[in-house]
């Protein structure tokens, strides 16, 4: 599958917690309507940052292949989405939205599966540091460091993909980990030494997930 995750800010007059719920209880089923081709669908709200986050949700998706995204990015352009754009501009900051494509890799616990209701997620964004290859191997020790500190039942990491003609992403990687049901859920979660590897923003997300009956015809 392909994958493309998206930091998305609020407009200005909308405090954050007014944004997520137009995310959740406007936006989202009227984008639904209209594309019908996503594989999996996550809005991931910022409940808390460190130090604070120019996006507001951190979105993923996920579609068959890279054509079936490029027909979304064409889509998106034409007037067919006309409606859907203007209701981006009742709460989004459209020009602020920063969207690039990933690779996902589970690092550590089962993978991904629907997750049916909202749940507590943790969130590591971090910058390009030295040696690609020395830092992503120090991103992988990490993350299986993090998951047994935390009790975390999976974590995932996401590295940016650089592609030709595409704007460069915001960040180089983001790494998520999911809290175990079974231990209490801390306000911000322990971390190994990160000096060297360009921690740039821990977040505290609540996850919501569309359901995979709603994601296709």
């Amino acid at each position: 599958m392909f994958k493309n995750i998206a930091f998305m800010p609020r407009r200005a007059d909308f405090t954050r917690q007014a944004f997520q719920a137009y995310y959740e209880s406007r936006h989202t089923p009227l984008a639904l309507t209209m594309i019908r081709n996503f594989a999996k669908y996550t809005r991931n709200h910022v409940v808390e940052a460190h130090p604070d986050t120019p996006f507001d949700t951190l979105s993923e998706f996920w579609f068959d292949d890279v054509q079936e995204a490029m027909a979304i990015g064409a889509f998106m352009q034409s007037d067919a989405s006309l409606a859907l754009r203007e209701d981006e501009a009742q709460f989004l900051d459209r020009p602020a939205i920063r969207a690039f494509p990933v690779e996902e890799t589970v690092l550590t616990g089962p993978e991904r599966i629907v997750e049916p209701f909202p749940r507590p997620l943790y969130g590591l964004i971090f910058d390009a540091v030295g040696d690609a290859d020395a830092q992503l191997a120090t991103l992988r020790q990490l993350g299986m460091d993090w998951a047994q500190v935390n009790r975390l039942r999976r974590v995932c990491l996401n590295v940016a993909l650089q592609i030709p003609g595409v704007p460069a992403a915001p960040c180089h990687a983001i790494m998520l980990g999911w809290p175990d049901s079974s231990a209490p859920a801390p306000t911000a979660p322990s971390l190994p030494s990160m000096a060297t590897v360009g921690l740039r923003h821990r977040v505290i997300l609540s996850c919501i997930e569309t359901a995979s009956e709603r994601l296709r015809d």
